[in-house]
């Protein structure tokens, strides 16, 4: 590599082709990271769904969670908790508003945009929409007190105190039962709200046109669990929640290369074997079998580029199944299996066989299937 460093990169004349390489590769080398990491991701989410405790000591082993030494562990935590869509929202509400986990909860919170909030029940409807509210009391008021904290340090114009915010928050969760639930009958009128809340605004009263929007907004939009909106409602959401994660992918690229060749057939070749197989197996024109025989031949060729010998092995595999199953399949479809077919197949194993690339990584699965008592040799016997 030192030519092009000498003769391009320290040429006045000359373009930085160095540089760009090693620029070029070091970006394929983020992108296959990023790939990893989100399977990591999806793998730890999936473990915290079936026992936190599980998913968590995953998370922290494979350093997502927990990597930096200078970030607390409940803010690490708290931000893999606010950042990962694929989270069952009923279980993180249960997880995060345990008793041992206020500090996560705080941190949580603290994610949240409520900077500019015009009204609580905004900032509280977008907290309980990334997490479901248990019924219990405990920790209804446990999400209540820390929810005041928070949203009380932004410096709301209209509220005076922290206690303050703490019972408007309560009653604003009230509220939204009280105008939802079918099992309550007799539904709080807006000024029935207003005098649950006299006195309360460091012993003065909340601004009416303030209480009014609050119950408005409400009693017209019930704050409930993404999933659970529906019509008009759930779109909003859905559009809103769609904004938000195109901010947050950033710009589609273009890639005029080869270099990510390797993992996107590490993750189509065995849906394309399968394809071609049921191809193979059941289709009666014989091009469309000729193009399946093809398709398995480009596998192979493919693998062999790749250095991927457990596509090889599983090609061999399909091929010899077929031969296992030829007396049945030519019983079923005698126009199709003749010997003009056969040969076909016959010559995609020899070709697979062949391959130099692979030959070594490939002795032991071709040993086994050429064994005198193997079953699917023995079936293929005349």
């Amino acid at each position: 590599m030192v030519d092009p460093w000498v003769n391009y990169d320290c040429n006045v004349e000359g373009e930085d082709l160095f540089e760009r390489l090693v620029k070029f590769l070091s970006r394929a080398d983020e992108v296959a990271r990023s790939k990893a990491n989100k399977r990591l991701l999806l793998e730890g989410a999936a473990a915290f769904h079936r026992k936190p405790k599980v998913g968590l000591r995953f998370l922290e082993e494979h350093g997502i969670i927990c990597l930096d030494p200078k970030v607390p562990r409940p803010e690490s935590l708290a931000r893999f908790l606010k950042t990962t869509p694929r989270l069952d929202k009923r279980l993180l509400g249960e997880f995060i508003l345990r008793p041992d986990m206020i500090d996560v909860l705080k941190s949580f919170l603290h994610l949240m945009e409520f900077e500019g909030q015009k009204m609580i029940c905004d900032a509280l409807r977008e907290l309980l929409e990334a997490l479901h509210l248990p019924g219990e009391s405990q920790q209804i008021n446990r999400i209540a007190k820390t929810f005041a904290e928070v949203y009380f340090a932004t410096k709301p114009p209209e509220i005076k105190s922290q206690d303050a915010t703490y019972v408007l928050t309560y009653l604003v969760i009230m509220l939204n039962t009280d105008a939802h639930s079918p099992q309550v009958r007799k539904r709080m009128y807006s000024e029935a709200y207003s005098r649950n809340l006299r006195g309360v605004n460091d012993g003065e009263n909340f601004d009416p046109e303030y209480l009014r929007a609050i119950f408005e907004s409400i009693r017209k939009r019930e704050i409930v669990l993404p999933e659970e909106h529906q019509n008009q409602v759930g779109f909003e959401y859905g559009w809103k929640e769609l904004l938000r994660r195109s901010r947050r992918t950033g710009s589609f690229t273009l890639h005029r290369t080869n270099m990510f060749d390797r993992g996107m057939f590490a993750i189509a070749w065995k849906p394309l074997v399968s394809a071609m197989s049921f191809a193979f197996a059941n289709f009666r024109n014989d091009y469309m079998v000729q193009r399946a025989i093809g398709g398995f031949n480009h596998c192979a060729a493919l693998a062999a580029r790749f250095g991927m010998p457990e596509v090889f092995d599983y090609l061999i595999a399909i091929s010899f199944d077929f031969l296992s199953r030829l007396p049945a399949l030519a019983n079923s479809f005698s126009s199709l299996f003749d010997e003009r077919v056969v040969e076909l197949l016959l010559r995609l194993v020899t070709e697979v066989i062949k391959s130099d690339e692979l030959r070594a990584a490939s002795t032991r699965r071709a040993s086994s299937v050429h064994h005198p008592n193997h079953p699917q040799t023995a079936s293929c016997a005349p």
